[in-house]
């Protein structure tokens, strides 16, 4: 989310949608902002990445409360797949643009 704020801001100040290498993002002056995105999509992955891996290790408590694991482990790899997937098609060529 604080990704996509960041390119509706890019575009905001900018008056037209960024593209890569026009400008750096680091040139924009949205200091804090920049932190939060470069520190923050590593961690989505990340975060991802533990929920299944302690899906898994939680799946025999999970069913002795009634907790279905299957579901949450769905849900878990349908965001980290969603995710991927918008990593790779890069609408906008937006993550490219942060990237570069």
């Amino acid at each position: 989310m604080a990704f996509w704020l960041f390119v509706v801001r890019a575009r905001l100040a900018l008056g037209r949608w960024p593209e890569p290498n026009l400008p750096d993002p680091k040139d924009l002056g949205f200091d804090i902002h920049h932190f939060i995105v470069t520190v923050g999509l590593p961690l989505v992955v990340a975060a991802l990445i533990a929920l299944a891996l302690l899906l898994v290790a939680a799946r025999p408590a999970l069913k002795r409360a009634g907790i279905r694991p299957g579901f949450v482990g769905v849900v878990a790899a349908a965001g980290l797949a969603g995710l991927i997937l918008l990593a790779w098609l890069d609408p906008g060529r937006f993550l490219e643009w942060f990237a570069d």
